[in-house]
């Protein structure tokens, strides 16, 4: 064996020598005429770098760019261009090799002395060096001269700083608003100049405007001006503000300045199914809706306008719309109530325009009417839908079709029904492939079943939905799924009714509450299965095949500061608690209900499960290019049995391994602990889950990405088990027992869904002895695990 492990790892060290060498004795200039230079790198040097600015922030402005290095290190796609000279890996895998421009190099510098001045740095030194690569051997030398290399050498001055900051608005309102304003402003004595802050500051002055009724202001009226002659490298900052031109009384061919006016939404109008082609003459009802807003007396009054017969309950649309009468325009109600209208699945276009309402009698008051037009999508569809399933390196195929009703009840709610048959082909286990009576071509188990959800846009709840704040976008989800499996070794019916509410505390916080989450399992073992299950003595692996309730209750918290138009880091965080047959034993106790025969508490005289299941799960995502993405996860879980149940349900036990966890192993072919026993046909769970991954993702070429990835982790048992001996979770020992594994990944991204590869080597496994558990060299391809998955793992 450890002859064979040898041979293996020789072989692949010869093929990769081998590889190395090609790519080394390639010569990616050797196709270039005469005059031509291959751009190998550029590369910026700092001299006195500060926080302010580094080589990172210059490299960015380098207009030319070398050949793309796979890893960093060999350029593959220029050298498969030179090889192939012709044909389809030449023109779609191959990079053409980039020709040295002198032009663009001084563009470069030009850029980066633009850059420099716009940041304060004002008189700084750019200077540029390109020179070729030299080689001792001088029959190389010639051809290598053909290469060039770029240095950026840049020596900042000393930064302008400034001195002061004034507020000079000519307007007496508008100068008060910017007084109160200014003091949270980046914008400040002894900061180093920088006019893009001054350009991002422009936008959140108009933003702060455009949410105190200005409605008819924006960027272009802020202004700054800049007084760099007070010395010592200092300069004053002064905030003006443009008057807008308005026409004069007297001559209204001629534009005079006026003056920047707050508004007030007069009247909302509600065009609850417009149809963009409409004509004017069109028969239309009007209705008004009257809403007390949450902690104010005076009502709200909102106009709909509709071709009878209304589609649509009134009181949702007023729910989704933050833009309220009398009261101040405010941009950021209008930003959310195209998106809360925009929710609600029933319309494809949401518009909002403002119309400015004179006032004869009130010529100093400015005022708005505010008519928003929806107009609706399809209402009912159908689908069908096939996929391909992985469960274990067990490969199926499953079907759906799919009916939806997107305003089945004229509240917004979306009704959607499932019809799901499932095939898999899974390994045998007791029973012989010419037992098995229900064996179809290539497949031996299946599934079917049923799924009806029903979506609200509000809490389902008895009490008025004025009572609860708009921001919160609420929803409640009620489910009914039904679920019928034909295994090898059993029969299981699965019901699972449910309740769900889900509501947005904030931009990046959102909650999840189940208070109702039932599940009822009924499983009818074959008489074969049945005998071995007769003489296991673990109770989690008997409670896992015979009939058992879960009447569970679970909150979630996800912390989300992800913002899909930027590039920057940001932090995920899941926290999940659940807790199963609390309410139901105390209720029991309550009641005076007896204990069974065996002495349990039943409901519809199937034993229920009481347990809790705290775990977290935080991701970090570093993004070092707009292209790249290092991220970092740790997920941590136990679940804790009492009461009525010895063990965890099946359903709700850890598992490690598969193509989102240990991408080194199967899924739930890990652990639990150190337990090392092979030919074990139970798949395997646990009650403590401690994970963690760390994943470098790049781009490679086109629609093809690539990653790096790293994963550490394994489940443990609460408890001793003769099942899994060597399973339980020690303090003095879990740290010994975490699986290690590694490997690279392929991605294609076609943007509205990815598919991934990931070939994942196993390090360190702890079912071997604590003396043989890194297994650095022992990789050949018999050792990998290849995953295939949509999405990303995390």
């Amino acid at each position: 064996m450890l002859r064979k492990r040898v041979h293996n790892t020789v072989l692949i060290s010869v093929i990769c020598l081998a590889f190395g060498m090609m790519l080394s004795s390639c010569n990616p200039s050797r196709h270039l005429p005469d005059g031509q230079y291959l751009l190998n790198r550029n590369k910026v040097r700092v001299t006195n770098p500060t926080r302010e600015v580094s080589a990172s922030d210059l490299e960015g402005l380098i207009k030319q760019s070398p050949n793309r290095r796979l890893l960093g290190l060999f350029p593959l796609r220029l050298g498969l261009f030179n090889t192939f000279r012709k044909g389809w890996i030449h023109r779609q895998l191959g990079e053409a090799p980039a020709i040295y421009d002198p032009a663009l190099t001084r563009e470069s510098e030009d850029n980066m002395k633009r850059y420099l001045e716009k940041i304060g740095f004002f008189g700084s030194e750019v200077n540029v060096r390109v020179k070729g690569i030299p080689s001792p051997d001088e029959a190389t030398a010639s051809r290598k001269r053909n290469i060039r290399k770029v240095t950026y050498e840049v020596t900042l001055s000393e930064p302008y700083r400034i001195r002061e900051v004034h507020n000079q608005v000519d307007d007496e309102i508008l100068r008060g608003l910017v007084e109160s304003w200014m003091p949270g402003s980046p914008v400040r004595p002894g900061e180093i100049f920088n006019s893009y802050v001054l350009d991002e500051e422009r936008n959140r002055l108009a933003a702060y405007l455009l949410d105190l009724g200005y409605y008819a202001f924006s960027e272009s009226y802020v202004f700054f001006e800049i007084d760099s002659t007070v010395g010592n490298r200092q300069l004053d900052i002064r905030y003006r503000i443009r008057n807008p031109l308005v026409p004069s009384a007297g001559s209204p061919d001629s534009l005079v300045d006026g003056r920047h006016r707050s508004y007030l939404v007069r009247d909302i109008y509600i065009h609850p199914d417009y149809k963009i082609q409409q004509r004017d003459t069109a028969l239309f009802d009007t209705l008004v809706e009257v809403v007390y807003p949450l902690h104010r007396d005076e009502p709200n009054r909102f106009h709909f306008i509709f071709t009878p017969p209304l589609k649509i309950q009134p009181r949702i649309i007023t729910q989704s719309t933050f833009i309220e009468p009398n009261r101040v325009y405010r941009l950021s109600n209008v930003k959310k109530t195209l998106r809360r209208l925009r929710g609600l699945r029933m319309y494809r276009y949401v518009d909002i325009r403002f119309q400015e309402v004179p006032e004869p009698k009130k010529p100093d008051e400015s005022r708005l009417d505010c008519r928003i037009f929806l107009t609706r999508a399809p209402v009912q569809s159908y689908s069908i839908e096939v996929q391909g399933t992985n469960s274990g390196g067990d490969l199926g195929l499953s079907g759906y079709l799919v009916y939806q009703n997107k305003n089945i009840f004229r509240g917004a709610e979306t009704f959607r029904a499932r019809i799901k048959g499932g095939l898999e082909a899974q390994k045998f286990t007791t029973t012989s492939p010419e037992e098995y009576p229900t064996q179809l071509p290539f497949f031996n188990t299946y599934e079917t079943g049923v799924e009806f959800s029903l979506f609200f846009p509000k809490f389902l709840l008895p009490v008025k939905q004025e009572r609860f704040s708009k921001s919160y976008e609420p929803t409640t989800s009620l489910n009914l799924n039904y679920n019928y499996q034909v295994r090898q070794d059993y029969k299981r019916l699965i019901t699972n009714p449910s309740l769900g509410y889900e509501w947005q505390e904030s931009r990046f916080k959102k909650h999840l509450v189940f208070p109702f989450d039932l599940s009822l399992i009924k499983v009818l073992p074959t008489p074969e299965f049945d005998s071995i299950l007769g003489t296991v003595s673990d109770p989690r692996i008997k409670n896992q095949y015979m009939d058992h309730l879960i009447a569970a209750m679970r909150y979630s918290f996800i912390f989300n500061n992800q913002e899909i138009s930027k590039v920057k880091n940001f932090i995920y965080f899941r926290g999940n608690f659940e807790t199963s047959g609390a309410l139901l034993n105390t209720m029991q106790r309550l009641g005076g209900i007896p204990l069974n025969d065996q002495g349990h508490r039943t409901l519809l005289e199937i034993r229920y499960s009481q347990y809790i299941r705290p775990d977290i799960d935080f991701r970090y995502y570093f993004m070092p290019g707009k292209d790249q993405t290092v991220v970092w996860r740790t997920a941590v879980g136990v679940a804790i049995p009492y009461g009525n149940s010895e063990s965890i349900p099946f359903e709700k036990g850890y598992f490690a391994g598969g193509a989102n966890g240990m991408r080194g192993w199967p899924l739930r072919s890990l652990g639990p602990g150190s337990f090392s026993k092979t030919d074990l046909s139970i798949e395997r769970v646990g009650d403590i889950q401690i994970e963690g991954n760390l994943e470098y993702r790049f781009p490679f070429y086109s629609v093809v990405n690539g990653a790096l990835f790293l994963d550490a982790g394994n489940v443990w048992l609460m408890n001793p088990s003769t099942t899994f001996p060597g399973g339980q979770f020690m303090f003095d020992l879990f740290f010994k027992e975490f699986a290690v594994d590694g490997g690279l990944g392929l991605r294609l991204d076609f943007k509205f869904f990815i598919v991934r590869l990931d070939i994942a080597h196993r390090l360190r496994d702890p079912s071997y002895p604590p003396e043989d558990r890194w297994m650095l060299d022992e990789i050949s391809p018999r050792t990998l695990t290849w995953n295939l998955g949509i999405g990303y793992p995390f």
